[in-house]
């Protein structure tokens, strides 16, 4: 019988090692859980023996490190926690016990072999499998993603992770819409909506909260302002937006408290089609059009995202994709969007809701709100607003103290809306929690 022993000079069976000092491998955000710490003074770390009996099969997950030895960290989240989600959605119950191993330790197994993570200068990450059977070796991998594949061949299976059959829909998907540029009337209606949903988002980032009163840009505008103040400080500029001659989006520009530029974009078309937007004067979005969806492509680091735009029943709807550029990190690949059903906006996340934006008609009022926000299935959050018309330029929002549906309301004002001439809201006023924030908007016109 042959030991395994997991030293920094050892290849075969070998998990991989990191020096602690190393911050180059393997780093990106999500490569290992997220910690909280509890109250309690931390007990000196002692090594711990770890003895895996024979009669059943075991896997696992090893994410070993220094800072996992605190006796007083609770660890969350994280690719152990993900793949063992994975393992038991895709296996029969009772087919293995899957243990998590945090803390530097050794591993003895009843038929011989060891699993030694007790360097306590030395992270270990990987997976192990073992039958349980005497006669049968332990079986490792260096890394823990694709767990499902690993377990899947030691028991003659041919069972996959759920992100890798939902990569290779995402790119079967994405393949289907790659080189495609037919600009259609239908993609003229998608390019619109998209330009009047950031042009309503330069004025609030609230889906649906504030009825119709932000519309499209009006005819002939050159550059909007928005400027903020709160209490009795001087207004300062917070937002600007340039037009071109065609009405459309041609610069948005954010502002820090000080005056100065934290952010531009530019929006760039060609025979006046939107065919990329520069942020900062180096990070570029290109977009692409076929017939009836708009697609949207960035580099966002370590991963590319991918905006695919539909119209439905005539309202705008949308894909979002998150592709990891390297493929070791595929388990974080992810699809979002949002669909319109009936008076409500739907964000799934990997098929699962994570959010509902619910409105009654945008045209009359009293007009009502609802954002409910969801985990695991579990309402986590909910609120509730109203906005009322006073007279034809005075319109006032409130908000509901309810915590979810079923309760009574009751409201309280939380900000009001005056339009001109023009019908253009010109203030737009936020009370929260006693503090009043006052939002002005400046409309320039070309001559």
């Amino acid at each position: 019988m042959k030991n395994i022993i997991i030293l920094l000079s050892t290849t075969l069976f070998s998990l991989t090692v990191l020096a602690q000092d190393d911050t180059t491998q393997n780093a990106t955000p999500t490569d290992h859980a997220g910690m909280t710490f509890n109250l309690g003074e931390r007990a000196p770390f002692e090594i711990d023996t770890l003895y895996i009996n024979s009669g059943k099969a075991y896997v696992i997950l090893m994410d070993v490190q220094k800072d996992y030895d605190d006796d007083t960290v609770s660890i969350h989240g994280g690719p152990v926690d993900d793949e063992e989600k994975e393992l038991l959605k895709n296996f029969e119950d009772n087919s293995f016990e899957i243990i998590k191993q945090y803390q530097h330790t050794l591993i003895l197994f009843e038929n011989g072999q060891k699993l030694d993570l007790s360097s306590i200068d030395n992270t270990f990450q990987g997976l192990a499998y073992w039958h349980g059977n005497l006669e049968d070796d332990v079986k490792l991998k260096q890394t823990v993603n694709k767990s499902t594949e690993f377990v899947a061949e030691q028991m003659g299976l041919n069972t996959k992770s759920s992100y890798v059959i939902n990569n290779e829909k995402y790119k079967n998907e994405l393949d289907l819409l790659k080189n495609k540029n037919e600009f259609t009337d239908k993609s003229k209606l998608l390019m619109h909506a998209f330009l009047d949903d950031g042009y309503k988002a330069f004025l609030t980032n609230q889906l649906g909260q504030n009825a119709n009163l932000f519309n499209s840009p009006p005819e002939n505008l050159k550059k909007m302002n928005l400027y903020i103040s709160s209490g009795n400080e001087q207004k300062i500029l917070k937002r600007s937006i340039e037009m071109n001659a065609k009405g459309q989006i041609e610069k948005l520009i954010l502002f820090d408290r000080a005056g100065k530029i934290s952010q531009s974009i530019d929006y760039i078309y060609e025979n006046d089609i939107l065919t990329k937007t520069v942020s900062d004067g180096r990070k570029t979005t290109t977009f692409s059009y076929a017939d009836d969806k708009m697609m949207s492509f960035q580099n966002i680091g370590g991963a590319n995202e991918i905006n695919v735009y539909y119209l439905k029943n005539g309202e705008k709807n949308f894909k979002n994709y998150i592709i990891m550029i390297d493929e070791a990190y595929a388990s974080q690949n992810t699809l979002s969007q949002t669909i319109t059903e009936k008076n409500c906006k739907i964000r799934y996340i990997n098929d699962a809701v994570w959010s509902r934006n619910c409105f009654t008609d945008q045209n009359n009022f009293p007009y009502v709100h609802t954002y409910t926000s969801y985990q695991d299935g579990e309402v986590m959050q909910y609120r509730k607003f109203k906005i009322e018309k006073e007279n034809e330029k005075l319109y006032k929002k409130y908000y509901s103290n309810a915590t979810q549906d079923s309760d009574k309301d009751e409201y309280m004002l939380n900000g009001t809306y005056v339009l001109n001439k023009d019908n253009l809201v010109t203030n737009y006023t936020i009370i929260d929690d006693q503090e009043i924030i006052n939002l002005e908007i400046e409309y320039i016109y070309n001559n």
